[in-house]
C-alpha cells in the first residue's frame, strides 16, 4: 500500500515494493560507507545554498505516507538528523551516529536544533550538538532516536515487515494520528528556515573553510 511505500522510502512514492532506506552519513553512500568525495566548501546553487537546503528538508516532517529508516554503519551529520523525521528507525549493532556540525564550523540542520531537545532533553541535545561526539546503536535506542537494535543480516527484512504493518492500517486514521504525534508543522519549518540561513552563512565563514581544508589534508595523507 501507499503507506508502506512511503515508510520504506523515507516519504517518496513509487511503484516498486517498499524498501527501507539505510541511512548513512550526510553526503555518504546510502549503506553508510564513506563517500570518497570530501566537502568542498560553498558553491552558489549547490548543497550549501539556503534555498536548496530548505528544499531538501521542508517536506520531510509531514510527508503524507509514513517515513522510516534502517541504519547500518556510519550516520554522520544529516545521516543522524534525518532520523528525527522518521516514524520508525531500526539500527544494526555497528551503527554509529555523530553530529559534528560545530567541529566543521557549521550549525545544526534539518530542524535538529528544535527537534532534538524535545526528543532527548536540552542538556543531552546540547552535548550531542555542541560536542559532536559519536554514540552507538544502544545509545540511539536509549535516547529515543531509534526503535530497536536488529542484527545486521535481518535489518532490512525487519524494517520491511514493520512498514507492512503500517501499510495495513486504515489510511486516514494513520495520517491523522501522525499529524497529532508530530505536532506543530510551523515550528519545525521555522526552525529549518532559521538553520538554513545560519548554515549558509557559516558555510562561507573562514572557520568552515579552515575545517574543510583540514579535512582535505587528512584525506590526502
Amino acid at each position: 500500500g501507499e503507506a508502506g511505500r512511503g515508510l520504506s522510502r523515507g516519504g517518496g512514492g513509487g511503484k516498486e515494493p517498499p524498501r527501507p532506506t539505510p541511512k548513512g552519513p550526510g553526503g555518504n553512500t546510502p549503506q553508510g560507507r564513506p563517500d570518497p568525495t570530501p566537502p568542498r566548501g560553498p558553491r552558489r546553487g549547490g548543497p550549501g545554498h539556503t534555498r536548496n537546503r530548505r528544499g531538501i528538508f521542508a517536506p520531510a516532517p509531514f510527508i503524507s505516507p509514513p517515513g522510516g529508516g534502517a541504519v547500518d554503519g556510519l550516520a554522520v551529520g544529516v545521516g543522524t538528523t534525518l532520523t528525527l523525521h522518521c516514524d520508525l528507525v531500526y539500527v544494526a549493532p555497528a551503527a554509529t551516529f555523530r553530529m559534528p556540525f560545530v567541529d566543521l564550523g557549521l550549525v545544526p540542520e534539518a530542524a535538529s536544533s528544535y527537534l532534538l531537545p524535545r526528543r532527548v532533553g536540552l542538556p543531552k541535545a546540547t552535548e550531542l550538538l555542541l560536542l559532536g561526539e559519536a554514540f552507538g546503536a544502544d545509545e540511539a535506542v536509549r535516547l529515543g532516536l531509534a526503535n530497536a537494535v536488529v542484527p545486521a543480516d535481518g535489518l532490512l527484512e525487519h524494517a520491511l515487515a514493520q512498514g507492512a504493518k503500517l501499510a495495513a492500517k486504515p489510511r486516514q486514521a494513520l495520517a491523522a494520528a501522525r499529524r497529532l504525534i508530530r505536532g506543530d508543522h510551523a515550528a519545525v519549518q521555522a526552525a529549518m528556515d532559521a538553520e538554513a540561513e545560519a548554515f549558509d552563512a557559516a558555510l562561507r565563514s573562514p572557520e568552515a573553510q579552515a575545517a574543510f581544508q583540514r579535512f582535505l589534508s587528512r584525506g590526502t595523507r
